[in-house]
């Protein structure tokens, strides 16, 4: 049956404690469970989706790789919103 999408984070995991040996340093734990999470995220969204829209048509494809590419874009491309003095934050 093969990998799912989120369990090829298991890479993830093999690179981290590649890194670890390499550099003789301890693993980072919060490495492994960050990849871990995202895995189980990416499977869990998957399944979801996919009983609540299947593109079939290739337009329909293109539209939603589309959505997906600005939804992306704008979720790395918009800068935190950081407070300089907090005493004026609602």
């Amino acid at each position: 049956m093969g990998l799912t999408v989120g369990s090829w984070e298991i890479i993830a995991i093999i690179l981290i404690g590649c890194n670890s040996l390499l550099k003789r340093q301890k693993l980072e734990f919060l490495g492994l469970l960050t990849a871990f999470i995202t895995g189980i995220g990416i499977d869990m969204w998957l399944f979801l989706l996919h009983y609540l829209i299947t593109p079939e048509l290739w337009y329909s494809k293109v539209v939603c790789f589309g959505i997906g590419l600005v939804v992306v874009g704008l979720g790395t491309a918009t800068p935190p919103n950081h407070e300089k003095d907090s005493k004026h934050s609602i």
